[in-house]
């Protein structure tokens, strides 16, 4: 039996977890929903969009501070409380998926975004910038399964996979990327879309910092 103080302890843990949960399960449900409505439209640009994918990525934020917090509680807890918590195996499962369902949500979101634009613009007889979205989007979504698998392959031996610094650039990056690249600067009615060559520009940075992030956290891996 566990004293009342343990219980409560062990009750905030899983709610600052499953709160952090939900709010990755809540990018990955909405990343297809957002696809479709840009496939579906000819002008998709608007700042609504650029709104709603902005409060979409800012969960991510959120979803960290949720994590922070339930990791913070476990630091402090007693032997004991310790105990009780790795005693839930549904919480204690929930909190070793964490980080990676955390990485999924903002993937899939990303990957979803340009893969809808590509196609999108492709229709739209804009061709040339389709494809540099498509490609560069191609090359990113194979090298995030290569360390996917990777990192996998690490876990399994016991070693711990975390995002290196150069994987957050990358991702700040994408994200400034596609905001851009929802926002009414970059639709067709605009004389001379500027946001293209911004999005196009960030998309060929967004391979760059891929390609070495990937070789960075692949090296960390062999190397832990």
């Amino acid at each position: 039996m566990h004293n009342r103080e343990t219980v409560e302890l062990k009750n905030q843990v899983a709610h600052y977890q499953y709160t952090a949960d939900a709010l990755c399960d809540l990018r990955t449900d909405v990343a297809p929903l957002l696809a479709q409505h840009v496939i579906s439209n000819e002008e998709y640009q608007s700042w609504g969009m650029v709104g709603l994918l902005g409060t979409l990525y800012a969960t991510d934020k959120l979803d960290g501070y949720f994590a922070s917090k339930r990791a913070s509680l476990i630091d402090r807890a007693s032997d004991r409380e310790k105990s009780a918590i790795e005693s839930d195996e549904k919480l204690m499962q929930a909190i070793v998926q964490g980080g990676r369902k955390d990485d999924k949500a903002d993937k899939t979101l990303t990957h979803a975004i340009f893969l809808s634009i590509a196609v999108r613009e492709s229709c739209n007889t804009n061709v040339a910038y389709g494809l540099v979205v498509a490609g560069s989007d191609a090359i990113m979504y194979g090298r995030d399964k290569l360390v996917g698998y990777a990192r996998d392959k690490a876990e399994a031996k016991g070693k711990k996979g975390d995002a290196r610094k150069l994987g957050k650039y990358k991702q700040g990056l994408l994200v400034a990327t596609a905001l851009v690249a929802v926002a009414p600067i970059t639709a067709s009615r605009e004389k001379k879309p500027a946001g293209r060559k911004i999005v196009a520009a960030g998309m060929i940075g967004g391979v760059i910092l891929s390609i070495a992030s990937g070789i960075d956290q692949i090296r960390s891996l062999k190397s832990s």
